[in-house]
């Protein structure tokens, strides 16, 4: 059975609002929580989070918000004992700029660079507990791909030659076994717009044309 949500009168979420995005915590059994980009006209949206399992929601930015991502360590004990609320989110307000919360969204911290990623979703290593990496994608940018290897605090682009500065990146996918840390055997897939798929095997830090797909325009948005 389902039924609408409403946010309670503290996020403004009517039958005819749009949700962009939502993450789930990794350890939603025990917490509960629950995270959605939403708004009451597309492309409008607020950052709403919920810890009763999706009953009621409360807004934690007044800015437009656009995609929220967890860390799959959301909730788990960080390495000083503490709980590790990691989340990342594209500011609609600030040029879709990437910020960085460590509290479950009580505040954020612009990321660097300040470069404009449109609706970005930085996407996670399986490794990430002890490789700190993440990829993002630069759709409307330059650099195609930015990588992170200190746990979200900055991102940086893979390079002048990288070729897929010049390329729509739409989807980015881990390999079950990449490991950031390793420059062989570390495997990322990336899906574009028009110049088909493309792949990484040294730790996401440089990627090549995988041959023979390049009709697949986008086909990672929604590879699983």
């Amino acid at each position: 059975n389902y039924s609408l949500i409403t946010g309670g009168g503290l996020c403004p979420l009517t039958a005819s609002s749009s949700i962009t995005s939502a993450a789930v915590s990794p350890n939603f059994v025990t917490d509960r929580t629950v995270f959605i980009t939403a708004g009451p006209n597309n492309p409008a949206s607020l950052l709403c989070k919920s810890t009763d399992g999706g009953l009621n929601w409360t807004q934690l930015r007044a800015a437009l918000t656009y995609n929220v991502s967890l860390s799959p360590l959301y909730d788990n004990a960080a390495p000083n004992g503490t709980l590790a609320k990691m989340l990342i989110v594209s500011d609609g307000s600030d040029f879709y700029r990437l910020r960085r919360s460590m509290d479950g969204g009580s505040s954020f911290v612009a990321i660097a660079p300040t470069d404009s990623f449109a609706n970005a979703l930085p996407q996670f290593s399986p490794n990430f507990a002890l490789d700190g990496t993440l990829l993002v994608d630069d759709y409307y940018g330059t650099n195609g791909i930015l990588r992170s290897s200190d746990y979200g605090v900055s991102f940086a682009p893979l390079g002048a030659a990288n070729p897929l500065g010049v390329r729509l990146v739409s989807g980015i996918y881990f390999a079950p076994g990449f490991d950031g840390r390793n420059t062989v055997n570390s495997v990322a897939l990336a899906g574009t717009q028009g110049s088909g798929v493309w792949k990484s095997t040294d730790g996401g830090r440089s990627f090549n044309p995988l041959y023979g797909y390049e009709t697949l325009s986008g086909a990672l948005s929604g590879l699983a």
